[in-house]
């Protein structure tokens, strides 16, 4: 539990320093060692959206509420699939 909590802490610094690509690679880290991380599971989603893959994003926006409906993050990812939910179906 140690490690994953390291390696989330590792990954939020990358997120903050605007290092998304190292950030998602130990988020995926921390979801491969513990898939139950709410916290590695939902920025994970973040940093696919900073890396332009909104595709993948949404799907992991989407799959943390549905195991998550009441977490810690379940609002933000609510309001960021409906935003982009909202802004891809203005481009299509």
């Amino acid at each position: 539990k140690g490690d994953t909590e390291l390696m989330y802490a590792l990954g939020s610094a990358q997120l903050d320093v605007g290092n998304p690509r190292a950030a998602l690679a130990l988020f995926e880290d921390v979801v491969d060692m513990d898939p139950s991380h709410e916290d590695g599971r939902f920025s994970r989603a973040l940093a696919l959206l900073e890396l332009g893959r909104t595709d993948e994003a949404i799907f992991h926006f989407d799959a943390y509420v549905r195991e998550f409906p009441n977490g810690e993050w379940a609002r933000s990812a609510r309001a960021r699939l409906s935003t982009l939910g909202t802004e891809r179906g203005t481009t299509d």
